[in-house]
């Protein structure tokens, strides 16, 4: 075969997969359906910034406070693995995290935000210290330097990049999957964020001992989210703004259910409250937080809400924003898929949303602020080390 690996979804897990895998030397083929991000923090452990502000933070307090918030009760079976890979992550952001992501040049901003401070205590949800740290750069900054170990290897020919490759078969053959098929769609000049074209000029068939998939959650298909809603928080709402682009629309879960991989906690998801209508919108449907902070710091100072000389008051309609995926495809700590009976699909991983960064479930009901971005770090670091055969996130893969 001409690729030692394909990765489907060239996100941020899936651009760190492929940066491992080919640091070992070895073929990859990235592809995305896209053409050629976020506010950027990190959640990291009694780091050099905490213990600059006096803050005491510890590996255990922190291992507490993602047991509270996580709330998993489901060991048995959906959320063993999901525990176990959120205990290397907790472990992997109190030790070599910071170290790891400073050798490549990401330098974070001296003051540690407290984001999901939850009820100040840490048997309970959110975080008990603050542990929000900004990366210099914000969601750029930490993309920068895997993109440059990208592009760094695709002038070397290991890493080729396709852009504009809708996958929508993964290839098996007697259980073991061995590549990708789908359509080549349209060019398009759709910018960030915006649709675009679904429409397919041509067929495509890569092959490789072993698929990546990264294609992130299911926050931008609305169908999607009402079919998997949780009974346990009453009907689905019948309107709902997207806090994600459409792109990002669970796809590849059923692809990969179909060949053979299980998905695990569907009803579990993360959105938010307090929504409401952006006035520019990037995307369809594009959603905006309206929280307490940004009453507080942003628009005006505290006053009696019927102080007439500070009128006139004005309603402002809330909706739901469709924002993270809790649940997804189940892996053990090597990110290989796993099928009903827990056992691996050769010559299958995932990383990143698709798998919540995980075993399906690494953060349980609810997340701690900034692990979506590390978790794809750790996640797609994880897989690519996994597929480059240099083992898994922890003991008894």
């Amino acid at each position: 075969m001409e690729f030692d690996a394909i990765i489907v979804g060239a996100g941020l897990a899936g651009l760190v997969a492929a940066a491992e895998i080919a640091d070992a030397g070895k073929k990859v083929m990235l592809l995305d359906q896209e053409p050629e991000a976020s506010f950027g923090g990190l959640f990291l452990i009694d780091s050099p910034e905490q213990r600059r502000m006096g803050i005491n933070d510890s590996q255990e307090l922190a291992w507490q406070d993602w047991l509270g918030a996580a709330g998993f009760d489901r060991e048995q079976d959906e959320d063993h693995w999901g525990k176990r890979w959120a205990e290397a992550y907790v472990d992997f952001a109190a030790n070599e995290k910071r170290t790891w992501l400073a050798g490549m040049g990401v330098k974070f901003f001296p003051v540690v935000g407290w984001a999901e401070r939850g009820g100040y205590l840490a048997e309970g949800h959110g975080n008990s210290v603050p542990r929000f740290h900004i990366v210099w750069g914000t969601g750029p900054g930490i993309v920068a330097p895997f993109e440059r170990r990208v592009r760094e290897h695709m002038k070397k020919g290991l890493i080729e990049f396709r852009s504009r490759r809708q996958v929508d078969e993964l290839l098996t053959e007697d259980g073991v999957v061995m590549g990708v098929s789908g359509s080549i769609l349209e060019p398009s000049d759709a910018e960030r964020g915006e649709a675009s074209s679904r429409q397919g000029v041509d067929d495509f068939c890569y092959r490789a001992p072993a698929v990546v998939v990264t294609s992130g959650g299911i926050g931008g298909n609305h169908e999607l989210i009402r079919r998997n809603w949780p009974s346990r928080l009453g009907k689905a709402p019948e309107t709902m703004l997207s806090g994600v682009p459409e792109h990002v629309d669970g796809r590849m879960l059923a692809i990969t259910e179909k060949a053979g991989g299980r998905i695990v906690n569907r009803d579990r998801m993360w959105h938010y409250t307090e929504g409401i209508k952006n006035w520019n919108p990037v995307w369809s449907k594009h959603g905006a937080r309206n929280y307490r902070g940004d009453r507080l710091i942003r628009v005006a100072a505290l006053h009696k809400l019927l102080d007439r000389k500070k009128g006139p008051l004005i309603a402002v309609r809330l909706n739901i924003v469709s924002r993270k995926t809790l649940g997804g495809l189940q892996t053990d700590l090597s990110s290989r898929v796993l099928d009903d009976n827990g056992q691996s699909v050769p010559g299958l991983y995932a990383a990143g949303e698709v798998a919540d960064f995980g075993g399906g479930g690494v953060h349980g009901y609810r997340s701690l602020e900034e692990t979506f971005l590390g978790g794809c770090l750790f996640s797609g670091r994880t897989a690519g080390r996994a597929v480059a055969g240099e083992g898994g996130c922890g003991s008894g893969f």
